[in-house]
């Protein structure tokens, strides 16, 4: 449902940062939505928000509200030391406003962040925003300290420079599944209805020739003037309740027919053009299980991006390595797209080189050789070293070529202004 908040439960017992869950699972983007806002400026009202500008990851739009609060519970104790309690509560939200089922599996780490300015001359673990979410619930409530006169915040408070904070959250989008099959009211009559039926709990208003192309009984009811059903239109079911008649509808209604691999491109067209989002839903599902030999998989990835097939371009972006794409598989791409691979190069990069990073410096608290007489085994230490530094150009050299291929690519596109670009409000 558009604008609905997200609340996800832990994913990892011993999870310490967005790079861990990053290495630990496919996803299919990454990124940080950051907002700083003055205390004042944030309303308290039940629906009233303060919010980030937006940000896209994964296809959907997303945001960060601000709300505040005043936490009575401690307002008793924080009276004698002239203070009052006030909390910020965060709340990560989907902007995304098509009236369908769909879903995104996200998860991140929320964190009010300490100012950079206060943090001159502290150490590491001072300079650590104390404030983090790791449960991944993405409603989070933050304390904030402030004086009872004007609401004024403490100057000594690492989280507030001038009355403003920064509040960061750094996520990642595993999966975006979006469905195409339309929600139908049987209960809603339309000009296209000539047909009632009567059941336990209400009445259901259909078509009667559909409603006869699967149900023999029901033929002959409607089709037969005999009958008072086919001289009035209207049926009675004394034994079936209302869901039931319901979701046999649902059943029936659409068609579970597989299309072919060959006519797909076109049954999207025309679904488009013709405005049928089952026929959409129906050549994603059979998209999602085509193979290469059917269909290549950059093939599908484009169709998947110019229809707004969200499951399948989320299922194909979870296995590529953008540093393994040439130009012509970037072909025919949109620029949200091309980003998309741009942000999970990047997240490759520096997790590949952050490892290789502490993989180094284990290695050399754990030399102890005698630097005057080279031995076998320093010989060999030598050689391993070499062929790593040997990879790491390599895999850094195809890192470059890679960006450079998807820089160029974006550069064109922008020049035409095309595609959906990480636009902000």
């Amino acid at each position: 449902m558009p604008g609905r908040s997200f609340q996800r439960t832990k994913v990892m017992k011993n999870f310490k940062g967005i790079k861990e869950l990053i290495e630990a699972s496919q996803y299919v983007d990454a990124g940080v939505i950051e907002v700083t806002a003055a205390l004042k400026d944030v309303p308290d009202g039940v629906n009233q928000y303060y919010e980030s500008q937006e940000r896209k990851f994964g296809c959907l739009p997303w945001r960060l509200q601000l709300q505040k609060g005043f936490d009575l519970s401690r307002d008793r104790l924080d009276r004698d030391v002239g203070q009052v309690s006030h909390f910020i509560k965060v709340t990560l939200r989907c902007d995304f406003t098509e009236q369908s089922n769909w879903i995104a599996k996200a998860s991140g780490v929320l964190s009010m962040e300490k100012w950079p300015e206060k943090m001159k001359g502290k150490s590491d673990a001072e300079r650590k925003p104390e404030h983090k979410e790791r449960s991944h619930q993405f409603i989070k409530r933050f304390p904030v300290p402030t004086k009872r006169v004007g609401s004024a915040a403490p100057a000594d408070s690492p989280f507030l420079k001038n009355g403003q904070f920064i509040f960061k959250l750094e996520i990642i989008i595993h999966h975006v599944r979006k469905s195409h099959f339309p929600y139908y009211d049987f209960g809603k009559k339309t000009p296209m209805s000539n047909a009632v039926v009567k059941i336990v709990d209400g009445s259901m208003i259909h078509r009667y020739h559909f409603l006869s192309m699967h149900s023999d009984a029901l033929q002959s009811l409607f089709h037969n003037t005999g009958f008072i059903e086919g001289a009035s239109g209207e049926v009675e079911l004394r034994s079936v309740e209302h869901g039931v008649f319901n979701e046999f509808l649902a059943i029936i209604y659409p068609s579970r027919h597989r299309p072919q691999i060959k006519y797909v491109r076109g049954l999207l067209e025309f679904a488009r053009m013709y405005f049928v989002p089952m026929v959409t839903a129906i050549c994603e599902q059979r998209l999602l299980v085509a193979v290469e030999a059917e269909m290549a998989l950059g093939e599908r990835l484009r169709l998947a991006d110019q229809y707004g097939l969200f499951q399948l371009k989320s299922v194909i972006m979870q296995k590529l390595d953008p540093r393994k794409m040439d130009e012509k598989f970037l072909e025919g791409l949109s620029q949200e797209t091309l980003q998309m691979f741009i942000r999970k190069q990047k997240h490759i990069d520096q997790n590949e080189k952050a490892n290789a990073k502490k993989a180094g410096g284990a290695k050399e608290e754990s030399m102890d050789v005698d630097q005057t007489a080279p031995s076998s085994s320093s010989q060999a230490t030598d050689r391993t070293h070499h062929h790593r530094r040997a990879a790491a150009s390599h895999t850094s050299a195809a890192a470059n070529n890679a960006h450079e291929v998807l820089a160029a690519r974006l550069r064109p596109t922008a020049r035409r202004g095309r595609g959906i670009g990480l636009g902000r409000r």
